[in-house]
């Protein structure tokens, strides 16, 4: 995660009586801790490693697609809170794309330089 970021979630159980789900990412040891808490105690904690975390995010999209797909279609000015939920969803679930930088040949040189493709175009 990036710095600044929160690396813990606190989630409600959804049963109630100070029951509560705390998820901490630990990059040190490159796992993710989903712990139960009743409370102010711990009951039961279950160390994640980052490949067996990707099938618990799998699972997650899949829920949240198939609850989206049984509401009604919605459309118009008065659904705009759905979409900018879905919107949000896509964008969260979607990797982040690295910057894009053609390489330009150096007069005199064999080396190339990185160059920002968009400022290219503007200036050309």
């Amino acid at each position: 995660m990036e710095e600044g970021k929160t690396r813990t979630v606190a989630v409600d159980d959804v049963r109630g009586d100070e029951r509560w789900l705390r998820v901490t990412w630990h990059p040190d040891r490159q796992t993710i801790v989903f712990s139960h808490w009743n409370g102010s105690v711990c009951s039961a904690s279950t160390p994640v490693g980052l490949a067996d975390a990707t099938k618990v995010t799998e699972l997650v999209l899949r829920a949240l697609r198939e609850a989206v797909d049984r509401q009604p279609n919605m459309s118009g000015p008065a659904h705009a809170p759905r979409r900018d939920w879905l919107e949000k969803l896509r964008r969260a679930a979607r990797p982040q794309m690295a910057k894009v930088m053609a390489l330009r040949h150096r007069p005199g040189s064999s080396a190339t330089e990185p160059t920002d493709p968009t400022t290219e175009q503007a200036a050309g």
